[in-house]
């Protein structure tokens, strides 16, 4: 197994915008790392320099403390399995595993001893004398990721492999790729646009936006401490609700037109925002789960009235969408007005219904005018 270090990487194709711009990361031997971003962001690309299949403009990468920048991909002892399967259709099961060691020039009692080894790891033994076109899309992605570890690689590189496969087979094999990557220990980094996938997947999980690594920690750090805004309405579905404020003395204030919302603050959250300027605006991170549905007469501190904008029932839970009642008086540029609600309850909600519900300001985030978080979350873990 091995280490990955990557250090100052810069990619630019015209010299001019960096597709990747000064990429700091360490992957820690053994770890399956999740690099994870919207179409565009620069994740696959970032792989693909690790590969070997795409040039490098600036900075390095290490394998293993090796320095492997003017390094073909056959000289980096990687493996690499991408969306497409690329199965040779003509070939077995069998014969498609084997084919990188026949290359190696390994006696054939080494092939067929490697071969079945990885192949009853990964559950595929009875296919080994099936064609590819005899098989499923699960099973052929089996195969894929099959002839990959035959080799026995350093460093395992998945470039969104289940992305041709439906959304039940999706959960199936990822489950898989994690326990078959937790028995061999093989160094893995896995690129996916999917942010559910990330979170399930990744020991730890590294976020890019516009080719800027904006965010590597585990997936619970992610979710609870995101690092700026982009983070928190990306991680987590629904994201987070960014909601524009201001702390008053003992007091978070929603600078509603109409009255504002004033909820006194907790004893811990008063120590926690004590730096925090005064009367200025700023941006409360609020994850959906942290909204629960007051009963009528049963309103408190911290209560928030509002109204139904829709709902959506998913059978244990129900998400709702608000607006708070009016608009914000705000410097600040609200993307949108309407947040979601998480209630672990199945219940219905007329659109225009008034609501109150309850927040829970224990697991708040706080975000700067620009973006950045500020006056972050203890880490209890």
């Amino acid at each position: 197994m091995a280490d990955v270090a990557i250090k100052e990487l810069i990619k630019s194709y015209d010299k001019k915008q960096n597709i990747l711009d000064h990429i700091n990361l360490e992957i820690k031997d053994g770890e399956l790392m999740v690099f994870v971003g919207p179409s565009g962001c620069g994740k696959s690309t970032l792989l693909r320099t690790i590969a070997g299949l795409e040039s490098i403009t600036d900075g390095e990468i290490s394998i293993n403390g090796r320095r492997v920048n003017n390094l073909p991909p056959q000289q980096r002892n990687i493996a690499m399995v991408f969306q497409n399967y690329a199965l040779y259709p003509h070939m077995s099961v069998r014969d498609n595993m084997s084919f990188p060691l026949r290359m190696q020039k390994m006696s054939v009692q080494d092939i067929t001893r490697q071969v079945e080894t990885v192949a009853e790891q990964l559950d595929i033994t009875p296919l080994l004398d099936k064609k590819p076109k005899q098989l499923s899309g699960g099973q052929r992605q089996r195969v894929a990721m099959g002839r990959a570890l035959v080799r026995e690689p350093q460093v395992f590189l998945m470039d969104e492999p289940l992305s041709n496969l439906d959304a039940k087979l999706r959960v199936q094999i990822r489950s898989e790729i994690a326990t078959i990557q937790r028995q061999l220990g093989v160094t893995t980094v896995y690129v996916t646009h999917d942010q559910v996938e990330a979170m399930t997947l990744g020991q730890r999980v590294a976020v890019l936006k516009d080719g800027i690594l904006q965010q590597v920690a585990p997936p619970d750090e992610l979710y609870s401490r995101p690092a700026n805004i982009f983070i928190a309405q990306f991680i987590g579905s629904p994201g987070m609700n960014i909601i524009p404020c201001r702390v008053s003395g003992n007091e978070l204030i929603l600078p509603l037109e109409q009255e504002p919302v004033r909820w006194l603050l907790p004893e811990e959250m008063r120590t926690r925002l004590a730096e925090l300027p005064q009367n200025e605006d700023i941006w409360l991170g609020l994850r959906p789960e942290a909204f629960s549905l007051s009963a009528q007469g049963q309103e408190n501190s911290l209560s928030l009235p509002c109204q139904v904008v829709d709902g959506e029932f998913l059978g244990y839970e129900t998400l709702i969408r608000f607006q708070p009642a009016g608009p914000f008086v705000t410097e600040l540029d609200i993307p949108e007005q309407t947040f979601t609600a998480r209630i672990f309850q199945q219940l219905t909600c007329a659109v225009g219904e008034d609501i109150v519900l309850h927040v829970d300001l224990g697991a708040a985030c706080f975000f700067d005018k620009s973006g950045v978080a500020v006056a972050p979350l203890q880490n209890n873990s």
